[in-house]
């Protein structure tokens, strides 16, 4: 008997989750990212602004605290498993 055996591998594309913008004083470095990704948030005015990231459904789950921002200046954060909205921290 001969037997033939077929070893097939593929790999997994990890999920994507959304990130929404909801200020003009801000900008992201991408608009979808994995789960562990790092994501780059830049201040773009000219003038200090807040920042604060948190879940798209849920505003009360804060993935990144409020803080102020001077101009040009960039903050990271780590994408979690779920969509988040990047706003002005007084949002």
């Amino acid at each position: 008997m001969i037997f033939n055996s077929v070893i097939a591998s593929a790999e997994i594309e990890p999920t994507l989750y959304n990130i929404t913008l909801a200020t003009t004083n801000l900008s992201v470095d991408k608009t979808t990212a994995a789960e562990g990704e790092t994501v780059t948030i830049t201040n773009i005015k000219s003038s200090p602004s807040g920042s604060k990231v948190y879940k798209t459904s849920d505003s009360t789950v804060v993935v990144l605290a409020g803080a102020t921002m001077a101009a040009g200046t960039t903050r990271t954060f780590t994408m979690p498993a779920f969509d988040v909205t990047v706003a002005n921290s007084g949002k």
